[in-house]
């Protein structure tokens, strides 16, 4: 609830708070780890989302953030994924990795549909 509460945007922003960089944030308790990842890892750890209280956006905002992208095929995704397309933003955490686990069933009709790729 803490950590939701603080509305962080990724693990990375989590790291600042815990370094006391986030100057518009209160200071870390004691109580609170530092690696919830580490901490609660077979404690009911389920991921960065889920701590920080992150949904993922809808198949529609998804697909749209996706063919902004200009992407050509799955692969090109998964570079930018990882952050390898360096002229492009960085991945935002609230949209899947995954696409096609994630939508199933919510609009997926393929990755060259989500890429806006004819």
């Amino acid at each position: 609830e803490f950590a939701i509460k603080l509305k962080l945007k990724s693990n990375l922003e989590w790291k600042s708070f815990c370094k006391g960089d986030l100057a518009d944030k209160p200071n870390k308790p004691e109580n609170i780890p530092a690696c919830p990842n580490q901490t609660y890892k077979d404690k009911g750890w389920t991921n960065w989302r889920h701590w920080l209280g992150i949904s993922y956006v809808s198949f529609e905002v998804a697909r749209e953030f996706a063919r902004s992208l200009e992407l050509n095929s799955w692969r090109e995704w998964l570079s930018y994924c990882k952050g390898e397309l360096i002229n492009k933003p960085p991945k935002p955490i609230n949209i899947p990795i995954s696409a096609y686990r994630t939508y199933k069933n919510k609009g997926w009709k393929g990755m060259k549909d989500f890429l806006g790729i004819e």
